[in-house]
């Protein structure tokens, strides 16, 4: 997926949901498809912030916020990745913190 810039610290990608057919590819039976969710990687030095979007919020359009501490991006040199939490209070100074929230919306057929 590519982002592109969307408004002032906003950015948007398209993801498709139809692109997998249900269909019997390999004679061995019918593969069904559906989506999970979907995970997007902010690299900074070693570290990867990783929130992610799961089905039910991904196709009812919620809009889900992540929350990371700024220790964790002032201490890169750690290589790790980090999921970070549905709570700034998750945190022992909830006020250092950042987040980051994603939303889909259904695109209108052409």
């Amino acid at each position: 997926m590519v982002f592109s810039p969307a408004g002032d610290n906003a950015y948007k990608s398209d993801l498709f949901l139809d692109r997998f057919l249900d269909e019997d590819y390999f004679g061995l039976g019918v593969c069904r498809w559906s989506v999970v969710g979907m995970t997007v990687e902010f690299h900074h030095s070693k570290v990867t912030f990783s929130p992610a979007l799961y089905d039910e919020d991904l196709l009812a359009g919620n809009k889900v916020t992540r929350f990371f501490s700024t220790r964790s991006y002032g201490h890169a040199e750690n290589g790790r990745i980090d999921i970070g939490a549905t709570s700034a209070s998750a945190f022992d100074n909830p006020d250092a913190t950042f987040s980051i929230s994603m939303q889909a919306d259904r695109a209108a057929p052409n």
